[in-house]
């Protein structure tokens, strides 16, 4: 049946039947290539992106319990504390933990289980190391944490002493 189609048959390859037709390797490895390429790419910006959120998530992290504090306060009628860093040095609170207690005197705190931990590489600055609420819900002095990672970014959250909560 030569010549009845618009292509020339005669010369067409019998069908192959053994592995199915795939890529060859040269299409393989350039594909590969490429991919390698954009992984060289997008990898160290993915790293970045996962230390920006877990700083965010750090600092977040403090407003939500500082703010719940608060709330306990004027909810139970207790004090509250809220007392950051396991590493003290005067009035500067520092370190990646912070513990939560209650006092029905404003003298005697209990704490409200164990430390909490900041997620891993962060890090924080407390001025003053810690902040108490009264029965009412204000804080005793206003608050400035610096919450950081070792890329030295940072995230700044502020209690006044109305006891608002802002992440900055």
């Amino acid at each position: 049946m030569c010549g009845t189609r618009p292509w020339n048959d005669c010369y067409a390859r019998p069908a192959w039947h053994g592995w199915p037709r795939g890529y060859s390797l040269v299409e393989l490895v350039s594909a590969l290539a490429v991919i390698s390429v954009v992984a060289a790419i997008g990898v160290p910006k993915l790293s970045s992106y996962a230390l920006q959120y877990r700083l965010s998530g750090g600092a977040n992290q403090i407003a939500v319990d500082v703010s719940g504090a608060r709330m306990k306060a004027i909810g139970e009628n207790v004090y509250v504390r809220v007392q950051f860093g396991g590493q003290n040095s005067g009035i500067l609170g520092f370190g990646s933990t912070y513990q939560v207690s209650t006092s029905d005197d404003g003298v005697t705190f209990t704490n409200i289980g164990p430390p909490r931990s900041l997620p891993s590489g962060i890090n924080l600055y407390a001025f003053p190391q810690q902040i108490q609420f009264n029965r009412q819900g204000l804080a005793s002095a206003p608050l400035t944490l610096w919450v950081y990672n070792q890329s030295s970014d940072w995230r700044v959250v502020t209690v006044n002493s109305v006891g608002r909560v802002r992440v900055q």
